[in-house]
């Protein structure tokens, strides 16, 4: 199961069902309290997972979702799916492939924000490194 998903588009969805057309303080407290409820969902920011770290899938064919839709997690997953389908690919090179691969035709400085930080998710956890200036898997 593969679950990711926004708390503020969260939000916004479950409001029509109190008879709200936005997200009101009342329906982020509904919300909240739901949450707290379910068993076998974690929080990581503003993004919910399954717990117990199940395998992130990346979801960049038919992309229609903005940079901020997307979580972290999931561009590292990406580009570690990038980087080991190549011989060595240069840092930049690996985020406008991403960038690409999710349908952006430019990258802003809200994707290029975006792509350092889950590059980073990368190095620190040792499943990418730097050699010769390329990226390469670990």
């Amino acid at each position: 199961m593969n679950i990711l998903y926004i708390y503020e588009l969260l939000c916004k969805k479950v409001a029509p069902l109190f008879g709200n057309e936005k997200a009101t303080v009342k329906i982020r407290r509904e919300v909240d309290y739901a949450l707290r409820s379910l068993q076998g969902i974690v929080r990581k920011g503003d993004f919910f997972y399954p717990a117990g770290n199940a395998k992130i899938i990346p979801k960049a064919v038919g992309n229609t979702r903005p940079i901020n839709h997307i979580s972290i997690d999931e561009l590292a997953e990406a580009m570690l799916i990038i980087a080991s389908n190549s011989y060595g690919i240069m840092k930049d090179s690996l985020f406008q492939a991403t960038a690409r691969e999710y349908g952006f035709a430019r990258s802003g400085e809200k994707i290029q924000i975006a792509m350092q930080n889950a590059y980073e998710v990368l190095l620190k956890s040792k499943r990418v490194k730097e050699t010769d200036g390329k990226v390469v898997l670990a």
